[in-house]
């Protein structure tokens, strides 16, 4: 598994997410159809549907974050420090080679409501992603993994969206998990 550096953006950045244990997700994809559509004088897309929130309008052509895990561990070699290292398996129903090589916004981590960091998400052609961080850059407690949620996220080509995919933290015992 390759290091990445660690890429710290605004802390408004994931605006789809509301942090841990909140199913309030905006469906940015379906608001940009929308608007899209209300500027050519056509309807909006997901407009009267069933009645039950959650992307009545949401793209079938969005990347999908297919499995992720996150973990912490103690790095012994050189120096030694606690890394986070995260992992997951994106698809999109037009093809890998539509999948962003790196979507700057593909991290998220959070803590007790609040949004610590976002950092950038590299995809190999395969669908496979990575990030990595040391623990102590955004103040992580590595004793306590299980208290941070990461969401990921990818983008696709068309600048398309996956809806957030959320893990809860754990202790790993190597880069491999």
């Amino acid at each position: 598994m390759r290091s990445l550096p660690l890429v710290l953006l605004s802390a408004c950045a994931v605006d789809y997410y509301e942090g841990p244990g909140d199913s309030a997700v905006i469906d940015d994809t379906a608001a940009a159809d929308t608007a899209a559509a209300a500027q050519s004088g056509g309807p909006g897309e997901g407009e009267g549907g069933d009645g039950g929130g959650g992307g009545g309008g949401a793209d079938p052509n969005r990347p999908v974050v297919e499995a992720a895990d996150a973990w912490c561990y103690h790095h012994q070699t050189g120096d030694e420090r606690w890394i986070w290292a995260a992992t997951a398996q994106v698809s999109d129903p037009q093809g890998l080679h539509t999948i962003q090589p790196v979507t700057t916004e593909g991290i998220a981590v959070f803590a007790g409501g609040s949004q610590l960091a976002v950092m950038a998400l590299v995809c190999d052609p395969e669908g496979e992603c990575t990030a990595s961080w040391g623990a102590d850059e955004i103040g992580t407690d590595c004793s306590v993994p299980e208290a941070y949620e990461i969401v990921f996220s990818v983008l696709d080509e068309d600048a398309k969206r996956s809806a957030p995919y959320v893990v809860t933290g754990r202790l790993g015992s190597s880069a491999e998990g």
